[in-house]
């Protein structure tokens, strides 16, 4: 057991120490992007942005979900799961390439017309890196993705830095440089994994032909999953634009990079931890494993949030430039929504490991529904933070969808009655810091959050030993 734990511990802690000061670098460029670009124009950006979010699971029926799963398996051939995924990869930006002639056309979204290039580049960046990064995640190439990770923010934060200050291109210098930071990490891991060799390969096209089939009969029901993770997570950029505008959207939308801090962390974790399910998914002791590595992220997480609600406003005030600082209100919900969000992530990775891609889109596309009904509701009644407010019940109810598919699935129960209680303390802590920012409800959120940190502590005292003693054989070593 204890291998267990020191393998996710080791993988996770790789990619922490490449990912995260970087990641980090890049929040402290916000204050660039938020005093050079106008709340319309960084409203534009997000709009593309999250646009191609959903565009990516539909037009590549998210076969990159299938290339990570099916090359975990020691019985299969990745040269030929490879080369499914590049085939649809191809397939994929015709596709695109064709709904943005067919818009050009009809003129239905104008928006699209008007930035055509910068649509189909970031579009085809960003499902490449997302195809290299899945298929490094199943060869267990971990250190790889640690530099991909560090070249990505890297070429972000110094093409920004270049085409803002130095170009003046303003919005489409921001879109070149993201552009470039998907691609020059996707092109490091198609290098570096030789995968040029693998395009040049013969192989069975039989074979081919029906692990094609098997892979799009797995990754078919979770194009509605991404789908639905899309609507939770941006569809209510969406309904702020028709109903608040495109400046409040570009407000609500820089919000997001404090709760971003969390999804670093997530997205760290989620990738180690996705190796780790697979693996241990045939194991005797599975689900003691899931639950007790459960319990310790849920304790860290929970730690994470408390202290950047409480830390709300200082941060924004830092970050947040002129009328962008408008955004702290929705901060303290967006982090919360962040942490329901990753441990509906980490359940996902469960379900992912038992193939069970009903359950993973059923639990989603549910939350997906109460995140648009929520929504409509919130935005009339209480304006843009309605919006973060939606976003909050629809993650929760997401989560507790999944604790309840795990456990019928798996006789799986992960949740404790300690959990339960940080939960409440945390939704206090938020509600104490938005409703009103004087001294003494200040005094009572700092009192939650100090309460919070005792007993996640006391959760994590196995964790911290565990990783202590890892870190210690570590240096020597």
């Amino acid at each position: 057991m204890k291998e267990k734990y020191s393998y996710l511990i080791k993988n996770t802690g790789i990619l922490t120490i490449s990912n995260f000061g970087s990641k980090f670098l890049s929040v402290l460029l916000v204050p660039l992007y938020t005093s050079i670009l106008s709340t319309e124009e960084y409203g534009t950006y997000d709009f593309i942005a999250t646009s191609i979010e959903l565009m990516l699971p539909v037009f590549t029926l998210n076969i990159f979900d299938a290339v990570f799963r099916f090359a975990m398996d020691k019985e299969e051939n990745r040269h030929v799961i490879f080369r499914v995924g590049m085939k649809i990869y191809y397939m994929s930006l015709f596709g695109v390439m064709v709904f943005l002639v067919i818009n050009s056309f009809l003129n239905v979204f104008r928006l699209f017309e008007n930035y055509n290039t910068g649509w189909i580049l970031l579009y085809a960046s960003m499902a490449f890196y997302s195809f290299m990064q899945q298929y490094a995640k199943a060869c267990e190439r971990i250190k790889s993705l640690a530099i991909a990770g560090v070249l990505n923010t890297i070429t972000i934060c110094i093409c920004n830095i270049l085409f803002l200050l130095v170009f003046k291109w303003r919005l489409n210098g921001y879109l070149a440089a993201y552009i470039l930071g998907a691609m020059i990490p996707s092109l490091y891991l198609f290098i570096e994994q030789k995968c040029y060799r693998i395009l040049v390969l013969t192989t069975d096209k039989e074979k081919g032909k029906l692990l094609q089939k098997e892979m799009i009969r797995y990754s078919r029901p979770l194009i509605l999953t991404n789908i639905s993770w899309w609507i939770i997570s941006a569809s209510d950029r969406y309904m702020v634009t028709g109903i608040c505008g495109i400046a409040q959207n570009g407000i609500y939308s820089i919000a997001y990079k404090i709760p971003n801090i969390l999804s670093t962390v997530q997205h760290i974790f989620s990738q180690a931890w996705l190796i780790s399910a697979v693996r241990e998914f045939d194991t005797k002791d599975h689900d003691f494993f899931y639950r007790k590595v459960y319990n310790q992220y849920c304790a860290i997480h929970v730690l994470l949030c408390s202290i950047i609600i409480l830390l709300t406003r200082p941060i924004s005030s830092l970050l947040y430039a002129d009328e962008f600082y408008e955004a702290w209100r929705f901060v303290p919900w967006l982090v919360i929504s962040s942490l329901f969000s990753g441990l509906s992530g980490y359940m996902g990775g469960i379900l992912t490991a038992k193939k069970d891609t009903k359950a993973l889109s059923m639990t989603t596309f549910s939350g997906a529904i109460f995140n648009v009904i929520f929504n409509f509701i919130f935005l009339f009644r209480y304006g843009t933070v309605g919006a973060a407010y939606a976003t909050v019940l629809s993650y929760f109810l997401t989560w507790l969808l999944r604790i309840v598919s795990v456990f019928y699935s798996m006789r799986c129960l992960l949740i404790t009655m300690q959990e339960i209680v940080l939960y409440g303390l945390l939704f206090a802590e938020a509600f104490l810091i938005c409703i009103n920012p004087s001294k003494g409800f200040m005094i009572l959120a700092f009192f939650l959050c100090f309460l919070i940190c005792i007993i996640t502590l006391i959760m994590l005292r196995e964790f911290v030993s565990m990783t202590y003693d890892k870190t210690k054989e570590i240096f020597i070593k």
